[in-house]
C-alpha cells in the first residue's frame, strides 16, 4: 500500500468497525432513554396510587364535600362567579407552595 491508500479489505473492516461502534452507541442511548422513561413512568404511577389512596379515604370525601359546600355558599353569598374564586384559590395555593418555606411553613409531599 503506497501513497496512503487502503485496499478494499481494509475499507470493509474499517466500515464494519464503525458500524459496530455506531450500533453499540445506539444501544447505550436507547437504554438511557428507556431508563429515563421508566423513572418518569414510575413517578406518575406513584402519584396515581397516592391519589387513588386519597380518594379511597372516607375522611377525604367528607373534607372535600365540606370545602365544596363552603365554596358554594361563599359564591352564592358574594354574588361572584365561581371561576373567579377558583382562580383566587389557585393563586393562593401557588403562593403558599412557592413562599411557604420562606415563612417557615413546609408542605409535606412525601406522604406514603
Amino acid at each position: 500500500m503506497t501513497g496512503g491508500r487502503i485496499g478494499p479489505v481494509e475499507q470493509r473492516d474499517r466500515r464494519k468497525q464503525q458500524l459496530l461502534l455506531a450500533s453499540r452507541l445506539a444501544r447505550v442511548q436507547a437504554a438511557g432513554a428507556f431508563d429515563e422513561l421508566a423513572g418518569s413512568t414510575d413517578a406518575i404511577a406513584n402519584r396515581a396510587m397516592q391519589v387513588r389512596a386519597w380518594l379511597g379515604s372516607p375522611v377525604a370525601w367528607i373534607i372535600g364535600t365540606a370545602i365544596g359546600g363552603l365554596l358554594l355558599r361563599l359564591t352564592r353569598s358574594t354574588g361572584q362567579r365561581p371561576s373567579r374564586q377558583l382562580r383566587w384559590g389557585w393563586a393562593a395555593w401557588q403562593l403558599w407552595r412557592r413562599y411557604g418555606a420562606a415563612l417557615g411553613v413546609r408542605w409535606r409531599t412525601d406522604r406514603a
